[in-house]
């Protein structure tokens, strides 16, 4: 009946007015026929009247992009309706929203299709997903961080584990003086290494504010000259003059945190490196102007690290200390560097009550400062520069074409109470001895200057010129170069000096120089590896699981230096075969291996009744936080890092074995047999001799045997090489590559070494060998094959004497040593 239709179109009308989800209809057109309540309020209008004089056009006045609208309508035509389409909408305000549309296409008497369909605000939904997505991202992207970074650990401590290790070893052996300072210089900057990536391992902990500063006691002048060493050979590779200066005023010796004051200035004075071509790099220090806020131990210094280099735009200098910045966005390329060391610094500055700004000048230069307080120590433990008074007001004459650099010596020599004169130049050196009222002392002469150098200088200052008193001559030479003087020019020099020249060291070797070795302040301090007190664990049986060689070479030496009776395993699966031949008294596991890694090897041992009181320990180069619970989780009974300390080392075998450690002296290993003569007239292009030589075991017999066989195997490998990845064989590509790089490690030809590991890397990734590098690569090979044929070392290669049956060498043994 009329009053039933009636009814039944009330109770829907309430339905469709009282739905807490807006409802409408349109026309295709886009004219709005009908909302209810909520889509009233959803769209932010007053009344049904309201939102249609105020909406003559769905898709121009309610969607923010009309082009969705234009979506809407295609699917609708498409397919007759749309579900869960989510699109921009503005309310009557101008607020836009997200909103959810679900319709469909409906046809009426009229003919005229309508769409009908419902609407709903689902911004906080998306606001609550899109959260959550992130959230989950972070999570992500921090496990990404801590797997990359402890992969990184390992595959960095790995190699430093032979360097240090190998190191310590060679220490113990005969060798000359010029030999242990390289050896000592090495250790200084493996040691500078593993803390850089200590440091690198620490960066969440940075970006956390939980990074804990340590306070112990440390020496100002050796902070500076370990820095001064390690970037002495990169800056005399780039001919750049590297300066060192500490302020008379300054004192040295502190309490703070070495290794993070070193981390800070490490990353100032690389850059500086990186971003200088010509010029000098001046590293400084000296107490602030501002000691305000200070206990009267306390003390804040300011270190700055002056370049003459590209300098750095004004647009950037202000964001230059934020995180992944870089001073100029082309150098990610032809500079490198990931963009955080600058804020690093900062942040370790400001852990230090201090720090840190710029000034630069665009091709002028950069000079990073920063400051930081420590405590002095007690006035007797300061290391004072103070020369006998028989040696105050020595006259010395400073030679140097670099006014920075005689500047910096002046002051030096001023601080020691001796008088200082300077001259520019050689000719000028002569002018000024050959003029004084009062004889010179010292001559401090710089090698390489314009005009007359150092040594010509010093020639012509002992032949001559007619002085009533000859000076002391001390020559100033790049790193390592006074190995260049000829023999019969050192009767003119009684002293050399390394650039660049540190304080302390400067007032020792004067001291030497005129007799008083009671008076030097640094010196050997009895650092050498045959004064270390060894274990002694005789009689302990140890199987060693690692897949290394170099590693396997350096802990062998060290256990049979203790006593050690050691076994080997190069996997997980030969560990459980030798175990079911001998149990030992302690296990030894590597964690990262092929085949059977230390945490499944050890968990099939912990399943074997026979192995219950086995101790297992891990060696690992992971460092991370969790690590080690990993480890005892795996059931390991403890846990080594590498690389290895020996005292840990020993102390951790003796506390597994119930040994009381005793000491030993250590032994320096057995001399190897005597070879013939270490003379060999070889001159080949991008190849290192003394190198060589040293891989060989200084056996000049084994590395001429290296030499031919590297002749014989590699003559015309980048060709094959080159065939190989033609054919799609990349894998038996990259093994040559390989190969090349290993043997060209170990007979001295470092350079090609490196470019056959960059071929190797990008055959290995999948990718295709730039041009540039395969070009280099190749002729670098060509040019070294080339040069050793034509060489004294192919004479009668070819009918080799029964002696170089020892001399003998597989490949596969000579690329396992690299």
């Amino acid at each position: 009946s009329h009053e039933e239709l009636d009814g039944m179109l009330k109770k829907y009308r309430n339905i469709f007015e009282n739905a807490s989800e807006g409802m409408y209809q349109t026309g295709m057109d886009g004219t709005l026929l009908t909302a209810n309540r909520a889509m009233i309020a959803t769209l932010g209008y007053d009344s049904f009247e309201d939102m249609t004089a105020g909406i003559r056009h769905i898709g121009e006045d309610i969607y923010e992009i009309p082009e969705e609208r234009q979506a809407v309508i295609a699917a609708l035509q498409e397919t007759g309706k749309v579900q869960g389409m989510q699109v921009r909408m503005k309310r009557k305000d101008g607020h836009v929203f997200w909103a959810e549309i679900n319709a469909h296409v409906q046809e009426y008497e009229s003919g005229n299709p309508i769409i009908e369909g419902t609407l709903q605000d689902v911004t906080i939904r998306r606001e609550k997903e899109l959260a959550e997505t992130r959230r989950r991202a972070a999570e992500e992207a921090s496990k990404a961080k801590s797997e990359f970074l402890a992969n990184m650990s390992h595959e960095i401590r790995t190699p430093l584990n032979a360097v240090m290790g190998l190191t310590d070893l060679v220490m113990r052996t005969d060798m000359q003086p010029n030999q242990l300072e390289y050896l000592k210089k090495i250790k200084i900057s493996s040691k500078s290494l593993l803390a850089v990536i200590n440091d690198i391992l620490d960066f969440s902990k940075i970006e956390a504010g939980r990074l804990e500063l340590e306070s112990v006691k440390f020496s100002l002048y050796e902070i500076m000259s370990n820095i001064s060493e390690m970037f002495a050979y990169t800056a005399h590779e780039k001919e750049l003059e590297l300066l060192v200066a500490i302020d008379k005023e300054t004192p040295c010796a502190l309490l703070g945190d070495p290794v993070r004051l070193g981390q800070i200035l490490i990353n100032l004075t690389g850059n500086a490196l990186k971003f200088t071509h010509e010029g000098e790099i001046t590293i400084s220090v000296a107490p602030d102007a501002d000691q305000e806020g200070l206990t009267e131990d306390e003390i804040r210094l300011r270190f700055a690290v002056q370049d003459t280099g590209i300098g750095i735009p004004d647009d950037r200098l202000q964001t230059i200390f934020d995180s992944f910045t870089q001073a100029d966005g082309s150098t990610t390329r032809k500079y490198g560097g990931t963009g955080l060391g600058l804020t690093i610094c900062r942040q370790l500055s400001r852990l230090m009550d201090g720090d840190i700004g710029v000034t630069s000048e665009r091709d002028a230069g950069s000079c990073f400062s920063f400051t930081a307080v420590f405590t002095r120590q007690p006035a007797d433990q300061q290391i004072a520069l103070s020369p006998p008074k028989d040696l105050r007001g020595l006259r010395v004459l400073i030679v140097d074409d670099n006014r920075t650099a005689l500047d910096i010596m002046r002051e030096s020599i001023a601080s020691f109470n001796m008088e200082a004169v300077t001259a520019s130049s050689g000719r000028e050196a002569l002018e000024v001895l050959e003029s004084a009222e009062k004889p010179f002392d010292l001559v401090i002469l710089d090698w390489k200057m314009p005009g007359l150098n150092g040594l010509e200088t010093a020639r012509e200052i002992r032949q001559k010129l007619k002085l009533e008193k000859m000076p002391v001559m001390c020559m100033v030479s790049a790193y390592g170069r006074e190995d260049l003087i000829q023999q019969s020019d050192r009767t003119f020099l009684d002293a050399f000096l390394h650039k660049p020249v540190n304080q302390s060291l400067l007032f020792d070797t004067i001291m030497e120089l005129f007799g008083r070795h009671d008076y030097a302040v640094s010196g050997d301090k009895g650092d050498q590896a045959d004064n270390i007190a060894m274990a002694d664990l005789t009689g302990v049986r140890v199987l060693l699981v690692e897949d290394n060689l170099i590693n396997q070479e350096v802990a062998l030496e060290w256990l049979h230096s203790a006593g050690v009776t050691t076994s080997v395993a190069s996997d997980g699966k030969e560990a459980l075969k030798a175990l079911e031949r001998e149990i030992p008294d302690v296990v030894l596991m590597d964690v990262q291996m092929p085949e059977m890694d230390g945490f499944e090897a050890t968990g099939h041992i912990r399943k074997d009744t026979r192995f219950d009181d086995l101790p297992v320990i891990a060696m690992t180069a992971h460092a991370l936080k969790g690590d080690k619970e990993r480890c005892l989780d795996a059931g390991m009974n403890d846990y080594l890092t590498k690389p290895i300390d020996p005292d840990k080392l020993f102390a951790t075998l003796a506390a597994w074995t119930g040994r009381t450690v005793e000491t030993k002296q250590a032994q320096k290993p057995a001399a190897p047999r005597e070879q013939e003569p270490q003379t060999l007239n070889l001159h080949v292009p991008g190849l290192d001799l003394e190198q060589g030589l040293a891989r060989a075991n200084k056996n000049l017999k084994l590395y001429r045997k290296l030499l031919t066989t590297f002749v014989r195997d590699f003559a015309g490998a980048e060709a094959a090489i080159h065939e190989l990845l033609a054919k799609g064989e990349k894998e038996e590509a990259r093994l040559n590559a390989h190969s090349i790089k290993g043997v060209g490690a170990n007979i001295g030809a470092l350079g090609l070494s490196g470019l056959a590991a960059e071929v190797e890397t990008c055959i290995a990734h999948g990718e295709e060998v730039p041009e540039p590098l395969w070009e280099k690569f190749a002729a670098t090979l060509q040019q070294m094959i080339a040069g050793i044929e034509s060489s004294e070392i192919m004479q009668g290669a070819s009918q080799p004497d029964g002696d170089d049956q020892a001399a003998q060498v597989d490949p596969q043994e000579c690329r396992a040593r690299v």
